[in-house]
């Protein structure tokens, strides 16, 4: 079910962000864009609580994560990951915690170095 909406708003939830605030990104030029309306599909990766994306590829969690920098949190989350004509099943690590406000890293299993988002600042 998940999937449906985050095919359905990839290309157009990101497309029609009226700012960066509160985004996490993979990219931090991708704030900047997302502040002047500018299509940021091809820039990098953006993570919100059901899951990641980017153009012609996304990943989903089983269950939505949460985002709190007030305490250490590293968790395991299934899920997979789809680009067109190929799907993996997969696990995630995410990490946060208040030694980095702003900033997760989610480690996708057989990846060996994860992937860094930070969220883009209030305006």
């Amino acid at each position: 079910m998940r999937s449906s909406f985050i095919l359905g708003g990839l290309f157009s939830c990101v497309a029609t962000l009226a700012s960066s605030q509160d985004v996490l990104v993979s990219n931090p030029i991708m704030c900047a864009m997302l502040d002047r309306g500018e299509d940021v599909q091809e820039t990098g990766m953006i993570l919100e609580s059901a899951g990641m994306y980017e153009i012609e590829y996304y990943c989903e969690f089983d269950r939505q994560i949460s985002f709190d920098w007030s305490r250490d949190i590293t968790e395991a989350v299934v899920g997979y990951c789809s680009e067109p004509g190929f799907i993996s099943p997969t696990v995630f690590v995410v990490q946060s915690g208040p030694y980095e406000p702003g900033i997760v890293r989610i480690w996708t299993q057989g990846v060996e170095q994860p992937t860094q988002f930070e969220i883009c600042a209030k305006g």
